[in-house]
């Protein structure tokens, strides 16, 4: 009999105990000591009973073989029917037992229309998760060939961290990696925005934030960067992941914006240019091209570079919170989100133009903005450019009451949304 973890359990032991988390199952089982060494033995490979007993047996000094396998068929039995993991007489039987990752986003092709959304918020990473697999369960209702590339944002607290005030308490470390294990179990990567652009090198020796990139450094995430202090820094020290120009650098010059596509994995243009479109054409990669879609700021911003450069001083702690709000007067984001579509025109893209002439011109990649957006028009930007017009309304009843759950739970609301809380296995 074979055992191994489904693909969506984590194992991490920490001060002598032992952790195992389902991000499908929404649940993370504990056990002591003694435990932590039966958990330690397993693996996303398969292996025996037996295999599993002679692991044990390099710890449990003086136990038999013949004594120690009823031990572990009843410890490992016990998290099949919890549902971490599978079992079966052939690696063929275990997949079939395996639906955890039946979901997951597709890979990327040359035809992949690519988004990035604000989803690396631990208040709504839950709904984005499950919007990413819902998108994947029910694809006939959504556009062809669309992706969700990664989830953009930060942990609170990380001094490295722009474009958004991220000051707040640190979460733990169990929590951090049971958010990017959920992100990347749903074929979603992580993208750490850190861009904060006034750092210096006493900076980079930040404990939270290089325990950020060490949980995530498993060659499937991404950061975007905004400081060559920085960029040089974690070019060194971790080179598996994808780096990406922020549109916090305020990059409106094409020739410059033509060389950083050489240099990065991706360059996030600024919103203001994206109607000149004798600017676009002179683009050369435009596969290697981010367009931010649904900005609430208008074209006649002028703040942008200052209002960027306050939020760093904010996140290491030298600035004032108060510098962190919006220097325009006449920003629309304070409206619905059609209305905010309709009034910011000249920089907004509809849904139309980004399949159709924008994907026709070569660009593939779009994001969504949401960050510090406790309201609806995250959620109606979702549907408006993800979902085939003829079902908008029918995404929207599926899913508008799991966002509405965590609304009222980020404005202080005493609930518990549903996609929080664990599934239970049926036999």
């Amino acid at each position: 009999m074979l055992y191994r973890q489904k693909k969506d359990a984590h194992i991490r032991i920490s001060n002598a105990h032992g952790y195992i988390t389902s991000t499908g199952l929404n649940k993370r089982t504990e056990v002591d000591e003694s435990g932590s060494v039966f958990l330690g033995a397993l693996s996303h490979e398969p292996q025996s009973l037996e295999q599993l007993a002679d692991k044990l047996l390099e710890t449990f000094r003086g136990v038999d073989r013949e004594t120690i396998l009823p031990d572990a068929q009843e410890f490992y039995d016990n998290l099949v029917r919890e549902g971490f993991l599978v079992k079966g007489e052939s690696e063929t039987e275990l997949d079939a037992h395996d639906t955890s990752l039946c979901n997951v986003q597709p890979p990327y092709t040359s035809d992949s229309i690519n988004f990035y959304l604000p989803g690396l918020d631990r208040d709504f990473l839950n709904f984005y998760v499950h919007f990413a697999k819902y998108t994947r369960l029910h694809a006939e209702r959504f556009m062809p060939n669309t992706r969700i590339a990664s989830f953009y944002g930060t942990f609170k607290g990380a001094i490295w961290a722009g474009g958004r005030v991220t000051v707040g308490t640190n979460p733990s470390p169990i929590d951090m990696e049971d958010a990017i294990h959920r992100i990347n179990d749903a074929g979603v990567a992580v993208r750490y925005t850190f861009t904060n652009s006034v750092l210096e090198e006493r900076h980079l020796g930040d404990t939270f934030c290089n325990l950020a990139m060490e949980l995530a450094n498993n060659g499937k995430n991404e950061v975007l960067v905004n400081s060559p202090i920085l960029e040089n820094y974690l070019r060194k020290q971790y080179p598996n992941f994808k780096f990406i120009q922020s549109i916090t650098a305020v990059e409106r010059n094409v020739d410059r914006i033509n060389e950083a596509t050489k240099k990065y994995d991706l360059v996030v243009i600024d919103w203001r240019d994206n109607r000149n479109f004798d600017f676009l054409e002179k683009i050369k990669n435009k596969d290697k091209i981010e367009i931010l879609v649904n900005s609430y700021c208008p074209k006649n911003c002028s703040f942008s570079k200052k209002h960027y450069k306050n939020i760093s001083l904010i996140n290491c702690y030298q600035g004032n919170s108060s510098e962190g709000k919006c220097l325009v007067q006449n920003r629309v984001g304070h409206q619905g989100f059609y209305d905010v579509l309709e009034k910011n025109k000249e920089v907004a893209l509809t849904f139309d133009d980004v399949y159709g002439r924008y994907y026709d011109m070569g660009f593939r990649h779009f994001k969504l903005v949401g960050r510090e957006e406790p309201a609806f028009k995250p959620f109606e930007a979702l549907l408006y450019y993800f979902s085939k017009p003829e079902f908008r309304e029918r995404t929207s009843s599926d899913l508008a009451a799991s966002y509405i759950e965590y609304l009222i739970k980020v404005h202080g609301g005493n609930i518990v949304p549903e996609l929080d809380t664990p599934i239970k296995v049926t036999q």
